[in-house]
């Protein structure tokens, strides 16, 4: 039996930058790892069995640890099966990537079990046949994103500070904001490339004018709550507080000297409120 750490993440800034001929939209973030995380256990089986503490999660063929599992032993020939017990932290549908790294330490994990030599250019292909974000948690830490995800660049940022994340209960579908979004219509019009500006920011305070979510005026419309959580972050001393891809969670990045754990009471009761790091 192996015990496995899976991170979340949270997008600083997301640009639309244009729509796919498959229909999906070319996105530019910067993923940053944290340190917010499920466990995952493994252990071999005589079949493919998944668990979970979770009363929502799927644990059949629409499970990413399940996908990822039948992947390798389609790839590979996996003969014998495993034991995949789920314990979740990270809330589902919550612009945090549970799920893409749910799938990706299963691929690491399920390799390590299986003693399959694989470079880290095959597991990134592997990867991106699971998911948009999936790649990303080959690699952790912090990175340019890009295309639908399968282009990720390693960068050195900023980690010298502290994340409140708030998730106020409810999920939000990625689809159905995609399918709200019209380029040309946000307020920064696609003008700054992240990628042209990392070398720039050397503090929280300069993130504000380099960074921006293109998603985030749709998810405030829609769910006014997000903005009453940005004002709280924002009142209560963060110095950079976003949307974390589609939503619905908010984060605040705070000094690493500031006191926050206390900012749970400041939300209602069924909100969940984290303190995280960044991993680097």
């Amino acid at each position: 039996m192996k015990i496995y750490s899976s991170y979340a993440k949270i997008n600083l800034g997301l640009r639309v930058v244009g729509k796919r001929p498959d229909g999906y939209h070319n996105l530019e973030s910067i993923f940053q790892e944290i340190s917010l995380c499920d466990e995952i256990v493994f252990e071999e089986w005589d079949r493919l069995v998944i668990e979970t503490d979770h009363p929502t999660l799927a644990v059949d063929e629409y499970n990413l640890c399940h996908r990822a599992y039948r992947l390798l032993a389609d790839e590979y020939g996996l003969k014998k099966g495993v034991k995949i017990i789920i314990k979740k932290k990270i809330p589902l549908g919550a612009g945090l990537g549970g799920g893409s790294s749910n799938a990706a330490t299963s691929l690491k994990a399920l390799a390590e079990i299986f003693q399959l030599d694989l470079t880290v250019s095959r597991f990134l292909k592997l990867a991106t046949r699971l998911g948009s974000d999936v790649p990303f948690f080959i690699l952790g830490k912090t990175a340019l994103v890009k295309g639908r995800g399968e282009v990720v660049i390693p960068i050195s940022f900023l980690q010298d500070y502290q994340i409140c994340l708030v998730y106020p209960g409810f999920q939000i579908s990625t689809a159905q904001i995609f399918s709200n979004f019209e380029m040309g219509l946000t307020k920064y019009q696609g003008n700054i490339k992240f990628e042209a500006v990392i070398f720039k920011i050397r503090s929280l305070e300069e993130l504000n004018n380099y960074l921006f979510n293109d998603l985030e005026s749709i998810v405030t419309r829609r769910y006014p709550e997000i903005k009453n959580i940005k004002r709280v972050l924002q009142n209560s001393g963060a110095r950079f507080v976003s949307l974390s891809g589609s939503g619905s969670t908010v984060y605040g990045l705070f000094e690493k000297h500031k006191e926050i754990d206390d900012l749970k009471k400041e939300f209602p009761a069924h909100y969940q409120v984290f303190i995280a790091r960044p991993c680097g």
